[in-house]
């Protein structure tokens, strides 16, 4: 098997092209950010893809973070804040490791053969779009000011 015959490298394009390109897909692959949140977990969830994450507990990803990613943990904030946004909004699977990814591309290719897609059931999805923020920070914004006034 060569690599080479499942990737393919595309020119940059602008972020509404991709979102589009990505809405044509079935699964997301989200990789592990560990303490931080990232942007493209809502692109994904306001997407209604599937997201595989990659990965909870994989040997050889836990020796690379441990070797460069030094950022210490803070109380009362979880670091898995990727885990805990698919775990509220149903919206993907928690890998483990490569074994457990190898098992769940085969269950989900399989689902595809059989019925054209793959089904994704995220819920509560509209909370984390940007219309929701942006009507919750106006309300802040608006209560902060009409407390100083």
């Amino acid at each position: 098997m060569r690599l080479s015959n499942y990737i393919q490298i595309h020119k940059k394009i602008s972020n509404g092209q991709l979102l589009e390109e990505l809405a044509k897909q079935n699964v997301m692959l989200l990789f592990n950010y560990y303490s931080y949140m990232g942007t493209k977990i809502f692109d994904y969830i306001g997407l209604k893809r599937s997201i595989l994450f990659c990965y909870t507990d994989d040997i050889e990803a836990n020796k690379l973070k441990s070797k460069y990613y030094d950022i210490e943990d803070i109380d009362n904030i979880s670091s898995h804040l990727q885990e805990d946004l698919i775990m509220a909004t149903n919206s993907g699977y928690l890998i483990k490791d490569s074994s457990q990814l190898f098992d769940k591309l085969e269950e989900l290719y399989i689902e595809f053969a059989q019925t054209g897609i793959i089904k994704c059931n995220t819920i509560n999805s509209e909370m984390y779009s940007r219309k929701h923020q942006v009507e919750q920070l106006a309300s802040l914004i608006k209560t902060i000011s009409l407390q100083k006034n």
